[in-house]
């Protein structure tokens, strides 16, 4: 008897073909969008801005051991008003324990352009009642006060984002006691770009419990 005939199968993988990419077709970095003459030009600006149309002492200040200024509130609604921003301010967080006198509120601080009302930066900024300048007063006459300083801290925040002068101011160390001002450099003109970093030290968790208001506003 005629056996039937067995057809073998095999299993075939098709390979895709490697593709491959000429390097000098890519990029790795963005391109600018201002040329370097440009970009010294707006700088020049800005520091003429502020040496004729902003005051020592009032828009910004100088503090001993640090080597850049501080920028101040009503420096930074100058620069605000000079760039053609709108503000928009949130209270993002807020903890308020009226039973035992802790009080502590996150800002967020948004500038837009008056024109496009494109976002041009956010600003954060916090303040609570076991800062040291605030630990030993009586919290419950302080409440606005604490409110209107994350508010400050945040605006600062985002103007110096926007306005690209981080390297001409700091912010906030006019709110330490004097002897927490740590700075290791002589005062020096506020067109050097160092950079000087503080932390803020927060109460424990054991101290309070964290409520959440995102849509607050003031």
């Amino acid at each position: 008897m005629k056996q039937p005939k067995q057809v073998a199968t095999n299993n075939v993988v098709h390979l895709q073909k490697e593709v491959t990419t000429n390097p000098s077709s890519t990029s790795s970095l963005p391109d600018l969008i201002i040329t370097s003459t440009e970009a010294k030009e707006r700088i020049d600006k800005l520091q003429k801005f502020v040496k004729t149309s902003m005051m020592r002492g009032v828009d910004y200040g100088s503090i001993d051991g640090f080597s850049k200024p501080t920028l101040l509130k009503p420096g930074a609604e100058k620069l605000c008003d000079a760039f053609g921003f709108s503000k928009t301010v949130d209270v993002i967080n807020r903890i308020e324990q009226w039973d035992v006198g802790i009080f502590s509120y996150e800002v967020r601080v948004t500038l837009s352009n008056k024109v496009t009302a494109v976002v041009e930066a956010e600003g954060i900024g916090s303040c609570n009642s076991k800062e040291t300048s605030f630990r030993y007063q009586d919290p419950f006459t302080i409440v606005n006060t604490l409110l209107k300083m994350a508010k400050k801290r945040a605006l600062i925040d985002a103007v110096l984002s926007a306005t690209r002068t981080s390297g001409l101011f700091t912010q906030d160390i006019e709110d330490f006691p004097k002897q927490d001002r740590k700075g290791g450099d002589a005062p020096a003109p506020f067109t050097t770009s160092s950079t000087v970093i503080f932390s803020r030290s927060i109460f424990s968790s054991k101290e309070a419990t964290c409520t959440c208001d995102k849509s607050s506003k003031t």
